[in-house]
Protein backbone atom coordinates (compact mmCIF):
# COMPACT_ATOMS: atom_id res chain seq x y z
CA UNK A 1 0.00 0.00 0.00
CA UNK A 2 1.32 3.42 -0.94
CA UNK A 3 0.74 6.71 0.89
CA UNK A 4 0.24 10.27 -0.28
CA UNK A 5 3.37 12.39 -0.07
CA UNK A 6 2.03 15.33 1.94
CA UNK A 7 -0.44 13.83 4.43
CA UNK A 8 0.60 10.16 4.37
CA UNK A 9 -2.93 9.02 3.60
CA UNK A 10 -3.30 5.40 2.52
CA UNK A 11 -3.70 4.72 -1.20
CA UNK A 12 -5.17 1.37 -2.18
CA UNK A 13 -3.54 -0.46 -5.04
CA UNK A 14 -5.18 -2.94 -7.39
CA UNK A 15 -3.41 -5.85 -5.73
CA UNK A 16 -4.53 -4.85 -2.20
CA UNK A 17 -7.29 -6.86 -0.57
CA UNK A 18 -10.24 -4.82 0.65
CA UNK A 19 -10.11 -3.79 4.27
CA UNK A 20 -11.90 -0.87 5.91
CA UNK A 21 -8.80 -0.22 8.04
CA UNK A 22 -6.94 2.04 5.52
CA UNK A 23 -10.05 4.16 4.93
CA UNK A 24 -10.66 4.37 8.68
CA UNK A 25 -7.04 5.42 9.26
CA UNK A 26 -7.44 8.16 6.64
CA UNK A 27 -10.64 9.43 8.27
CA UNK A 28 -8.94 9.49 11.72
CA UNK A 29 -6.16 11.67 10.26
CA UNK A 30 -8.72 13.97 8.65
CA UNK A 31 -10.68 14.16 11.91
CA UNK A 32 -7.54 15.13 13.82
CA UNK A 33 -6.71 17.93 11.39
CA UNK A 34 -10.26 19.27 11.41
CA UNK A 35 -10.32 19.20 15.21
CA UNK A 36 -7.23 21.40 15.43
CA UNK A 37 -8.55 24.17 13.20
CA UNK A 38 -9.24 27.37 15.10
CA UNK A 39 -12.73 28.87 15.05
CA UNK A 40 -13.28 31.16 12.08
CA UNK A 41 -10.63 29.47 9.94
CA UNK A 42 -12.86 26.71 8.69
CA UNK A 43 -14.76 27.12 5.42
CA UNK A 44 -17.23 24.51 4.23
CA UNK A 45 -19.39 23.91 1.18
CA UNK A 46 -22.16 21.42 0.45
CA UNK A 47 -23.53 20.87 -3.01
CA UNK A 48 -24.53 18.51 -5.78
CA UNK A 49 -23.75 17.89 -9.41
CA UNK A 50 -25.24 15.61 -12.05
CA UNK A 51 -22.98 13.16 -13.85
CA UNK A 52 -22.53 13.29 -17.62
CA UNK A 53 -21.22 9.75 -18.17
CA UNK A 54 -17.89 10.94 -19.55
CA UNK A 55 -14.51 9.90 -18.18
CA UNK A 56 -10.80 10.13 -18.86
CA UNK A 57 -8.29 12.93 -19.26
CA UNK A 58 -10.29 14.52 -22.09
CA UNK A 59 -13.38 14.83 -19.86
CA UNK A 60 -12.33 15.71 -16.31
CA UNK A 61 -14.81 16.55 -13.57
CA UNK A 62 -14.39 20.06 -12.11
CA UNK A 63 -15.61 21.62 -8.87
CA UNK A 64 -14.96 25.28 -7.94
CA UNK A 65 -15.49 26.69 -4.46
CA UNK A 66 -15.52 30.12 -2.79
CA UNK A 67 -12.38 29.09 -0.87
CA UNK A 68 -9.36 26.85 -1.31
CA UNK A 69 -10.53 23.36 -0.35
CA UNK A 70 -8.31 21.09 1.74
CA UNK A 71 -10.62 18.07 1.73
CA UNK A 72 -13.41 17.10 -0.67
CA UNK A 73 -15.73 14.13 -0.10
CA UNK A 74 -18.13 13.02 -2.85
CA UNK A 75 -20.92 10.47 -2.43
CA UNK A 76 -23.28 9.05 -5.06
CA UNK A 77 -24.42 5.82 -6.69
CA UNK A 78 -22.98 3.59 -3.93
CA UNK A 79 -19.59 5.27 -4.22
CA UNK A 80 -17.48 7.41 -1.93
CA UNK A 81 -14.63 9.59 -3.19
CA UNK A 82 -12.09 11.21 -0.85
CA UNK A 83 -9.70 13.87 -2.17
CA UNK A 84 -7.10 15.67 -0.05
CA UNK A 85 -5.36 18.81 -1.31
CA UNK A 86 -1.71 18.24 -2.05
CA UNK A 87 -2.35 14.75 -3.34
CA UNK A 88 -2.45 14.00 -7.06
CA UNK A 89 -4.61 10.94 -6.43
CA UNK A 90 -7.97 10.32 -4.83
CA UNK A 91 -9.63 7.25 -3.44
CA UNK A 92 -12.95 5.97 -4.77
CA UNK A 93 -14.59 3.22 -2.76
CA UNK A 94 -17.48 1.04 -3.98
CA UNK A 95 -20.09 -0.29 -1.58
CA UNK A 96 -20.48 -3.75 -3.10
CA UNK A 97 -19.58 -7.20 -1.74
CA UNK A 98 -16.52 -7.39 -4.00
CA UNK A 99 -15.29 -3.85 -3.45
CA UNK A 100 -13.02 -2.18 -6.01
CA UNK A 101 -10.93 0.95 -5.78
CA UNK A 102 -9.70 3.21 -8.53
CA UNK A 103 -7.06 5.88 -8.18
CA UNK A 104 -7.94 9.13 -9.89
CA UNK A 105 -5.68 11.83 -11.29
CA UNK A 106 -6.36 15.03 -9.36
CA UNK A 107 -5.16 18.59 -9.94
CA UNK A 108 -5.66 21.57 -7.64
CA UNK A 109 -5.56 25.21 -8.72
CA UNK A 110 -6.66 27.87 -6.23
CA UNK A 111 -10.25 27.07 -5.35
CA UNK A 112 -10.77 24.59 -8.21
CA UNK A 113 -10.17 20.85 -8.31
CA UNK A 114 -10.25 18.60 -11.39
CA UNK A 115 -10.14 14.82 -11.49
CA UNK A 116 -10.47 11.97 -13.93
CA UNK A 117 -10.10 8.24 -14.01
CA UNK A 118 -7.02 6.86 -15.69
CA UNK A 119 -8.45 5.02 -18.71
CA UNK A 120 -5.64 2.46 -18.73
CA UNK A 121 -4.05 0.80 -15.71
CA UNK A 122 -1.06 -1.46 -15.34
CA UNK A 123 -3.42 -4.44 -15.29
CA UNK A 124 -4.02 -3.94 -19.02
CA UNK A 125 -7.67 -2.96 -18.58
CA UNK A 126 -8.84 0.04 -20.59
CA UNK A 127 -11.96 1.81 -19.40
CA UNK A 128 -14.50 3.50 -21.65
CA UNK A 129 -17.22 6.05 -21.01
CA UNK A 130 -19.47 3.32 -19.61
CA UNK A 131 -17.17 3.48 -16.61
CA UNK A 132 -18.07 7.10 -15.83
CA UNK A 133 -19.14 5.78 -12.42
CA UNK A 134 -15.46 5.09 -11.66
CA UNK A 135 -14.89 8.83 -12.14
CA UNK A 136 -17.93 9.71 -10.01
CA UNK A 137 -19.64 10.84 -13.19
CA UNK A 138 -22.36 8.33 -14.12
CA UNK A 139 -24.84 9.88 -16.56
CA UNK A 140 -27.85 11.47 -14.84
CA UNK A 141 -26.68 10.39 -11.37
CA UNK A 142 -26.77 13.00 -8.61
CA UNK A 143 -23.55 13.29 -6.59
CA UNK A 144 -23.30 15.08 -3.26
CA UNK A 145 -20.09 16.79 -2.18
CA UNK A 146 -18.74 18.26 1.01
CA UNK A 147 -15.62 20.41 1.00
CA UNK A 148 -13.68 22.01 3.84
CA UNK A 149 -10.79 24.43 3.70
Amino acid sequence: MQQTETYKLNLMEGSDHFSPQPLNENMEKVDTVLGTLAAGQLHAALGTYTGTGDCGSSAPNTLTFDFEPKLVIIVGENRLGVFVRGSTQGLVSYFYPDTYRDVESVTWSGNTMRWYILKSYGDGVTYSSVFGHNQLNTANCTYYYYAVG
